[in-house]
């Protein structure tokens, strides 16, 4: 379950750096405070062409000037209720709404959000079933609580749904003119109906990834305890990408430390698969680093470790626990954000020496040098 729900967090944040640059957050701010100055100065009324009423240039009324649904835009006697009260030509509306915001933002947008909705519900599925398959086993408060958060979650939301959320009850008016016109919804409210709808995937892989988080944390803390009783190899492996660093590690490991190491190609893996050469390494392995350096490039520029090493990662902290499966964080490689709950040691970039008394330590702390020291004397009898 821990590789499961470490490739769901991947798969989840990957997807939110779809939208992770600079031309989105800035045509997202311009559009939120254009929304906002708009929706200031509405009328606030749905009521036919009431919903096309906003006071004079989209400026705030001052106090004391409201718009009166009751009557509309003229009084009982026929007079202006105020002359900086205006019905405006919805194409105006709508181009106030999108003043400065790029043209292509709402194509782009589109773009990134259907595939985002696709990772949020695929993995939506697997966190949430990964959670009850925990609470079957445990009834547990924290467990109930973070069940009752992914429960908030919804991953389908439509700009229908939000409009029919937003619009008020029980309206009422003598404007026989608007009356007779019925409810029409404002373009402001539309415009974001529509934002919300796109970037609803990205707000709720977001509430996921923070859900999927505090699973990994209890799963963690509980880890410590059930691998306690359970016997291992005599092998550190080395999970790593295509960095070269991995080799000093290994040098450290071998030649000064005395360990015994192992790494997914060490052993002809022809005809073998991915998963067959892992599954052959985890019995022989007592203890796991995964060096995550800097390699992939996302589209905001962002350096990621490669993929098959968070494969890794869940795969020997499933299998070790937290404790024996230590992340190697090169300076420069972006950590997907629940790798801060997990067990790591950071190092600069291109010098992995410089953690290696800190792995030493480590290896102390779990008795993995001793063991092995031990191992040899009792080779040699």
């Amino acid at each position: 379950m821990t590789e499961q729900i470490l490739q769901a967090i991947w798969a989840c944040e990957n997807a939110l750096y779809l939208k992770d640059d600079r031309f989105f957050a800035e045509n997202e701010d311009r559009l939120k405070q254009n929304l906002a100055r708009v929706t200031r100065a509405f009328s606030g009324s749905w009521i036919g062409y009431h919903a096309n009423v906003y006071y004079q240039d989209f400026q705030t009324p001052p106090p004391g000037n409201h718009f009166s649904p009751e009557w509309g835009l003229k009084s009982v006697y026929g007079n202006p209720t105020s002359e900086n009260w205006i019905e405006y030509p919805r194409d105006d509306i709508r181009s106030a709404i999108l003043k400065d915001i790029d043209p292509e933002f709402e194509t782009r947008l589109s773009q990134v959000s259907d595939p985002a909705k696709k990772v949020l519900n695929e993995n939506f599925e697997i966190v949430y079933m990964i959670l009850a398959a925990l609470l079957e086993d445990s009834e547990n408060l924290t467990l109930n609580r973070i069940h009752d958060c992914i429960g908030n979650i919804h991953c389908d939301l439509s700009a229908n749904s939000l409009i029919s959320a937003m619009c008020p009850q029980n309206m009422m008016t003598s404007d026989t003119t608007a009356l007779s016109q019925g409810i029409i919804t404002p373009v402001h409210c539309t415009v974001k109906a529509e934002t919300l709808e796109l970037l609803h995937p990205f707000m709720a892989l977001e509430s996921l990834v923070g859900c999927a988080g505090r699973i990994l944390k209890y799963m963690e803390i509980n880890d410590l305890i059930e691998r306690e009783e359970m016997t291992t190899g005599s092998k550190v492996f080395i999970g790593h990408g295509s960095s070269p660093l991995w080799r000093e590690l290994k040098d450290f490991l071998q030649d000064r430390l005395h360990l015994e190491w192992d790494e997914f190609n060490r052993q002809p893996t022809a005809g073998m698969t991915t998963a067959e050469r892992l599954q052959q390494m985890l019995p022989t392995s007592c203890f796991a680093f995964l060096v995550m350096t800097a390699e992939d490039q996302h589209a905001n520029q962002t350096l990621h470790a490669r993929e098959n090493v968070v494969h890794e990662v869940g795969l020997f902290q499933g299998h070790l626990g937290f404790r024996k499966a230590i992340i190697l964080l090169e300076e420069g490689c972006s950590e997907f954000s629940n790798i801060v709950g997990l067990s790591q040691i950071r190092f600069p970039q291109s010098n992995i020496s410089a953690c290696f008394e800190e792995i030493r330590l480590v290896l102390e702390r779990e008795g993995i040098i001793e063991e092995a020291n031990n191992h040899i004397e009792s080779d040699k009898e």
